[in-house]
């Protein structure tokens, strides 16, 4: 069941902003074209980049040595990250440039008479008189851009701003107004990611950090779900990311007896037993596996046996996997929702396919049928695969490829971390396992440079 954000922000966070130390970064995601959290729950996990958009230098001089002169300043500059498939204009170069007064007349005039693409053109002027310290002026260029092209992902990079401008002006209530309809209505652009993180920081401040307050735990996590696709995979502030959302889905996720907040559109249900139910028609019912049943509730893998009035813990929705090659990491999200995070190996000398593919295959205690053509037991000292495997379709880039675990020597899970293996994806046992159990078949995985 889709996130309906309106219900996600619905909740007024404090205007009145200290930001934590998730600083604004916001860099493009691999495949989360991914971006979309909002679609399906996430931001378009597809293509469209999340770039970070940097304000530009300012003007500034540089040190130098005692007794020696001044460097001459820096030519301020105004960049701003295009979308898939824009071309960028010329005015928009010239700023880039440092050419700012040609830029901005350029821009100008080619609102007199545009070519579809002036919600570019509004956005560097916004841009332009937000560093020249002409915030009204910067306000009404992005509010025209928001009712003029409310179609264009770059009206959530608009209302972005005004919200940072109304929060300088220390306004109170109306930043925030402008972050939850960025986030609202354009969770697949930067500033909706950005908005989002504001947002998020706020509540985590106010119900993680200060008052404890779990029934607000899940939209915080929803939140931060948005924006993580927009952050540098090996920027602190993702890190910090991702330590917050397992913080928080220890509780909403994890933990048997957390319920939703009543009203809040959550994945997450609860199943009453009632008198004929045994746990293979309730995992069919809810499209999950036994497994993911076992690990929420706490049933042992030996036991069967549930009882009438036991109430089930269900985390339903769409399975996404996303493996950053260059990271070694492989992310799982459910519903559009971040679960979790793993370490990985891969193949070495680039033998990792990239591209989309589909779990065809689930099996605990496999056998590895080894290049040498030998088929290795479960079991046996040779066998590489580790406890769980998950495979690829058997046909195209993915055909003999999969998921598995590894072997561990004196403490170690060999090839994990390091591109060791013949293409596929290696994980610590322990991990493998509770992905296996989470994982259904016809689960996509993106892999991705």
């Amino acid at each position: 069941m889709p996130l309906d954000w309106k219900d996600v922000i619905s909740e007024k966070p404090r205007s009145k902003r200290k930001r934590s130390k998730l600083a604004p970064v916001l860099i493009g995601v691999a495949a989360l074209g991914v971006v979309g959290v909002a679609s399906s729950y996430i931001f378009g996990r597809g293509a469209a980049p999340g770039e970070a958009i940097s304000p530009g230098p300012p003007t500034v001089a540089a040190e130098c040595p005692e007794g020696g002169e001044s460097a001459p300043p820096l030519t301020p500059t105004i960049d701003i990250e295009l979308y898939a498939k824009e071309t960028r204009l010329t005015g928009v170069e010239l700023l880039a440039k440092g050419k700012l007064d040609e830029g901005e007349q350029w821009l100008r005039n080619y609102l007199t008479a545009p070519d579809g693409r002036e919600d570019q053109a509004l956005y560097a002027l916004g841009r332009l008189c937000a560093h020249k310290d002409e915030s009204r002026n910067a306000e009404q260029f992005y509010t025209r851009l928001v009712s003029e092209r409310e179609d264009s992902l770059r009206a959530g990079d608009a209302l972005y701003e005004i919200g940072k401008l109304l929060a300088d002006r220390k306004t109170p209530g109306e930043p925030n107004g402008s972050f939850r309809r960025a986030v609202k209505f354009y969770a697949q652009s930067r500033g909706g990611r950005e908005a989002a993180r504001w947002l998020a920081d706020d509540l985590y401040e106010k119900h993680v950090l200060r008052e404890i307050r779990r029934s607000e735990w899940e939209r915080v996590r929803d939140l931060y779900s948005i924006a993580l696709p927009g952050l540098d995979g090996e920027s602190p502030e993702r890190a910090e990311l991702v330590e917050r959302l397992a913080k928080l889905n220890e509780w909403v996720v994890f933990t048997p007896y957390a319920r939703p907040k009543k009203g809040y559109p959550s994945n997450i249900t609860f199943h009453e037993v009632k008198k004929g139910d045994f746990l293979g028609g309730i995992a069919k019912r809810y499209g999950v596996t036994i497994g993911s049943i076992r690990s929420l509730n706490g049933i042992g893998r030996g036991r069967t046996i549930i009882r009438v009035g036991d109430s089930l813990k269900i985390l339903r929705g769409r399975r996404e996997l996303f493996v950053d090659l260059s990271d070694f990491r492989l992310t799982v999200w459910i519903a559009g929702c971040f679960f979790r995070e793993y370490e990985i190996g891969i193949g070495r000398a680039g033998r990792t396919p990239t591209g989309t593919f589909r779990i065809t295959t689930r099996i605990i205690d496999p056998s590895w049928y080894s290049p040498d053509g030998d088929v290795l037991p479960f079991g046996d000292p040779r066998n590489i695969l580790g406890t769980r495997w998950l495979g690829f379709e058997r046909n195209g880039a993915g055909r003999g490829i999969g998921i598995h675990g590894s072997v561990e020597k004196e403490g170690v899970w060999q090839g994990v971390g390091r591109p060791e293996s013949n293409g596929c994806v290696r994980m610590r046992n322990p991990d493998v396992e509770e992905l296996f159990d989470f994982v259904t078949i016809g689960t996509e995985v993106t892999i991705v440079e």
